[in-house]
């Protein structure tokens, strides 16, 4: 019996019709996005591990300069636990500002509405983070003078250079989150909204002070005043550029002089 030939399928292209297949000399339409594809999953490892290699940077700077040593007791273990919250909180909103900063290679790896989700997903974790390290800097402040939480906070408050500018950071840092929540958020008109989110920037501000007034923690000559010196200088200048500077300029191939 003669075996039965399997029939061709395929319908010819039609003319015009574009061939996926590639032609010698050069690469196919599916290989272009499968190299773009594999291009931008890299970046979006590269950020993910900038992401966490700054926050594990902060503690290990922390534990680099004896941070660890000096933990004897239960006063000086909540102190240890509150400095660890707060640098995590604020590697977290600085991570937040630069999510939100427009930059360019940050909105091509995972586009900029995605990178706005993950900022507004960071906002609640960062509070939370800087809550505890208030918390947790009062009790074993606390402890270590016999003071109660409340008092603590007023002694610290009243005694301590820069420290009221902490308060009034941290102030600002609820208000941001308060009113960013989607049943808050409803109830005011989106420009006072925006108005309340830009006091964001307010609390990084007076948040900063403190950090290198109280405690040496970031004392001259560690490596943490010039790594935080530096991440702190490097969202600045991303934050005036991408979102002041560059929306400012004339786009390529525009003339800014007016025409005659």
């Amino acid at each position: 019996m003669t075996p039965k030939l399997r029939s061709d399928t395929r319908t010819p292209n039609r003319p015009g019709q574009n061939d996926q297949r590639a032609t010698p000399g050069r690469p196919s339409r599916a290989g272009l996005f499968d190299g773009q594809h594999r291009r931008r999953l890299l970046r979006t490892d590269a950020l993910t591990v900038i992401a966490w290699g700054s926050m594990a940077a902060a503690v290990a700077l922390w534990l680099a300069d004896g941070g660890a040593r000096v933990i004897n007791s239960p006063a000086s273990a909540f102190t240890a636990l509150g400095i660890v919250a707060g640098l995590a909180g604020m590697d977290l909103v600085l991570l937040m500002l630069l999510l939100a900063a427009r930059i360019p290679f940050v909105d091509r790896t995972i586009g900029h509405d995605r990178a706005l989700e993950f900022h507004r997903r960071l906002g609640k974790p960062s509070l939370y983070l800087l809550l505890a390290h208030g918390l947790l800097i009062a009790v074993g402040y606390g402890l270590a003078e016999g003071l109660d939480p409340i008092s603590e906070s007023v002694a610290l408050w009243i005694l301590v250079p820069d420290m009221w500018l902490a308060y009034i950071s941290m102030t600002l840092f609820i208000a941001v989150v308060v009113t960013s929540l989607v049943a808050v958020r409803r109830r005011f008109p989106y420009e006072f909204w925006y108005a309340v989110h830009l006091l964001t920037y307010a609390a990084v501000g007076t948040s900063l002070p403190h950090q290198f007034s109280v405690g040496g923690l970031f004392a001259e000559g560690t490596w943490q005043r010039w790594y935080w010196l530096a991440i702190c200088a490097a969202t600045g200048a991303a934050l005036l550029y991408f979102r002041v500077v560059q929306p400012a300029l004339p786009l390529p191939g525009t003339n800014s002089r007016s025409a005659a």
